[in-house]
């Protein structure tokens, strides 16, 4: 008897990692939706809101200053690459891109987003 509930939870066990993939969990997550009929892209309205920050860095583009690259992905897409190793189909990853400023503060040179260059509405 043991023996025949093991090896129903075994099939269980199998049967669901044989599910298909799906995207992100919430339905506004789909990048699809994203772009217009003659391929324009825009950018989530509530980017800042719902996805998740990937990071943020400057790039120096000397003479002309730096900018500061802000990365965002869209809810569940960082916790499914980590799982998968890959982007589900349908994530959407946004970059906004900022000229910066910055002065010497008593931490040391500190630099900040100033005015959006790409990817900020």
């Amino acid at each position: 008897m043991s023996r025949r509930i093991a090896s129903l939870i075994l099939a269980l066990v199998l049967l669901a990692g044989q599910q298909p993939v799906r995207s992100q969990s919430k339905g506004s997550a789909d990048g699809f939706d994203l772009v217009d009929k003659t391929g324009n892209i825009r950018k989530p309205s509530d980017v800042r809101d719902l996805y998740q920050l990937l990071g943020t860095y400057t790039v120096e583009l000397s003479p002309k200053g730096e900018e500061m690259h802000v990365s965002y992905a869209s809810p569940d897409a960082a916790q499914y690459h980590r799982k998968n190793g890959k982007f589900a189909d349908g994530t959407v990853l946004v970059k906004e891109v900022f000229g910066t400023d910055h002065a010497p503060m008593t931490t040391g040179d500190a630099h900040w987003p100033r005015t959006p260059k790409y990817g900020s509405s």
